[in-house]
């Protein structure tokens, strides 16, 4: 049996001397890491994408129709609820008309206070109205101005954001918003719900007033252009990749088979030399475990880094499954090596003489 200190300096001179094939195997183990992982950071970045796209075109946002049935302190209290961002309520209201514009009217619309959140306004304004970007931009008026209208002068009480091309419902694209403290019935309820979910539409029909259920109550997404529903969990759990740790070690055992092949003369002459078979099959673990060890951490750090780099939004959190991958792949490495070594037969060394090329 060889002393631990011979088995290093064993493997150590294999490895150095290119008796171990670790340049050409350290090489193959590089690249299945790295592109396992940046299959899993692609197909993780892609669906991030997606559902950063729907959630930022409004999808994500469910709307209650139901004419003069909304309770608006039910609605605006949703946004208690988990899962939902924030809530709030809108009821259609006699347009108004802009001084400046003659014979032209704007649509206007009373909101509660909650209303606020889900157009991505951070203050409870009571005072005042809420103009959209492209309306504000058409008249050309912003946060703090005076509107004179038929109503007398209206204070502009801020300017929300509300694209026109990205599908959403455009009604408020051109409409001026009313917060109000009315505890009257409205006509729609509004809620963010993220990450997207029917489940909560139970909760928005509930938020209709007592023995006003019996018309028709239907939800919808704001933005249907960006489908019904986004079910990034699913997704996520049923991704292709997410087997990446798994490939990950079975490519790494596959090129240390590959490898020990390649050496299966070397691997047979030494056991005929009267090597005990626990000292080669030692000696080529430690050389797997080199070569294999500085290919994870290269493959790793290469990915890690490109990943902040290029896919920054999720490179943190995929952190782990990046490491297991690279982990999967070492592992897989070496026992591919121990296993080569261990396989190998003194009684075979004539035939590998023979095959030798």
């Amino acid at each position: 049996m060889m002393r631990p200190d011979a088995v290093l300096r064993e493997a150590w001179r294999n490895v150095q001397s290119g008796a171990a094939k670790a340049g050409w195997l350290s090489t193959a183990l590089i690249l299945v890491i790295s592109l396992t992982s940046w299959a899993e950071l692609c197909t993780v970045g892609a669906l991030d994408a997606r559902a950063r796209d729907y959630h930022g075109a409004a999808a994500s946002i469910r709307v209650l129709k139901t004419e003069g049935t909304v309770d608006p302190q039910r609605c605006d209290a949703l946004a208690k609820t988990s899962g939902v961002q924030s809530a709030g309520a809108l009821k259609s209201v006699p347009s108004i008309a802009i001084s400046s514009l003659p014979g032209i009217t704007t649509p206007a619309f009373e909101t509660t206070l909650g209303f606020q959140a889900v157009l991505g306004l951070e203050k409870d304004l009571k005072q005042g109205v809420l103009v959209s970007e492209p309306l504000a931009k058409r008249w050309q008026v912003g946060s703090g101005d005076t509107l004179e209208t038929d109503r007398g002068p209206v204070y502009v009480a801020a300017v929300f954001p509300y694209p026109e091309s990205d599908g959403r419902d455009s009604r408020l694209a051109n409409a001026v918003l009313i917060p109000t403290l009315s505890q009257g019935p409205f006509d729609e309820c509004w809620a963010d719900v993220w990450p997207s979910t029917a489940a909560f539409d139970s909760l928005l029909r509930a938020s209709q007033r007592a023995g006003n259920t019996d018309g028709p109550a239907m939800v919808s997404t704001l933005n249907p252009t960006r489908g019904a529903m986004f079910n990034g969990a699913d997704e996520y759990q049923n991704r292709l990749t997410r087997y990446a740790p798994l490939a990950s070690g079975l490519l790494g055992l596959v090129i240390a088979l590959l490898g020990g092949h390649r050496r299966r003369l070397e691997y047979a002459s030494s056991r005929h030399a009267g090597v005990a078979r626990a000292d080669l099959t030692l000696v080529a673990l430690v050389e797997s475990a080199v070569w294999a060890g500085a290919s994870c951490l290269i493959a790793m750090a290469f990915v890690l880094l490109t990943a902040r780099l290029g896919v920054p939004a999720i490179a943190v959190p995929l952190y782990g499954q990046i490491v297991l991958i690279g982990a999967a792949g070492f592992l897989g490495a070496t026992t591919g090596g121990l296993l080569a070594a261990a396989a190998s037969r003194e009684g075979q060394f004539f035939k590998h003489f023979k095959e030798r090329s």
